[in-house]
């Protein structure tokens, strides 16, 4: 699937989603094949929920499709403007990365007319939201603004190594401020209970950064900090089966599940509801763990 293919504004935004999960399946399906079955289950789920259970007066589930719908044109959205960072996909024109970043920035603070793909399921996805009461503007400006900055590493003359203060505010920005706010908003759940779940999103940010060390290094990001560089004594952090990325790699492991007990244990005290618990369970606590579990083992020296 060449750039225009991927990118042109035409369809709706069902035939748009099928689209970028279709280019994702094609150019990565091992790493997306599960996450893309688990949005149609849930969505099947979320059918049978509203007609079943909400005249029951389970309330939880009212507006389910028009919301997941929501989310689900964030996802698709933002997955192609997180791909033109990465270096995963290539725009039509060769619009350096960071600009066309900036320019989906100024779309949705101002509005305007959608001009391509992305832009469209992101008007999908405010219109949506607007109907549900439901501004992710802001979550999705927090996102992109995380992008630019990865853009902007990315477009280096030279390998990036940045404090560990500056990627840490980055991966919040994008994860807490971005995604865990934009997912509480769309589960009307109290934006308050972010601080519950921020250790689960940086434990997954972990374990993202390990899994994707060899990919992200080949695009000239590297997510090993200076301090952490300077700690290993790692000579050169592009060789990433080294020794000392290897301690690195089962250091940052063990952190992250240190996380994930930490999130464990205040979640206890959550007002969260049990099927956005469960959802987190499944989606993202189950395969972090099993995740940082094999990095450990597979860096024990």
């Amino acid at each position: 699937m060449d750039a225009n293919e991927l990118f042109g504004a035409i369809g709706s935004a069902v035939e748009m989603k099928d689209r970028v999960y279709g280019h994702l399946l094609a150019t990565r399906g091992n790493k997306y094949k599960k996450w893309i079955r688990g949005i149609k289950i849930l969505k099947r789920l979320a059918l049978w929920a509203e007609r079943w259970l909400v005249p029951l007066g389970l309330e939880y589930f009212r507006d389910a499709r028009e919301r997941l719908d929501m989310l689900e044109a964030v996802y698709t959205g933002l997955r192609p403007a997180d791909d033109i960072t990465d270096g995963d996909a290539e725009l039509p024109g060769n619009i350096p990365a960071d600009m066309y970043i900036v320019r989906l920035i100024v779309f949705v603070k101002t509005g305007g007319m959608p001009r391509d793909l992305v832009e469209r399921l992101m008007a999908h996805a405010f219109y949506t939201g607007d109907k549900l009461g439901m501004n992710m503007r802001e979550p999705v400006l927090k996102v992109l603004r995380s992008l630019l900055f990865d853009a902007k590493r990315r477009d280096s003359s030279t390998l990036q190594i940045c404090d560990a203060d500056e990627m840490e505010k980055n991966y919040d920005l994008c994860d807490i401020e971005g995604v865990v706010i934009g997912c509480l908003i769309a589960a009307r759940e109290s934006l308050e209970e972010w601080e519950r779940i921020a250790p689960l999103a940086r434990a997954v940010r972990i374990g993202y950064n390990i899994e994707d060390l060899d990919a992200e290094m080949s695009k000239n990001l590297c997510n090993i900090s200076r301090e952490d560089v300077e700690k290993f004594n790692i000579f050169d952090p592009r060789d990433t089966h080294s020794h000392e990325v290897r301690k690195w790699k089962f250091t940052e492991a063990a952190r992250g599940l240190i996380l994930l007990e930490r999130y464990r244990w205040g979640i206890r005290t959550s007002t969260l509801h049990p099927i956005t618990r469960l959802i987190l369970w499944l989606a993202f606590e189950r395969p972090t763990e099993k995740s940082l579990d094999r990095i450990l083992l597979g860096n024990f020296d």
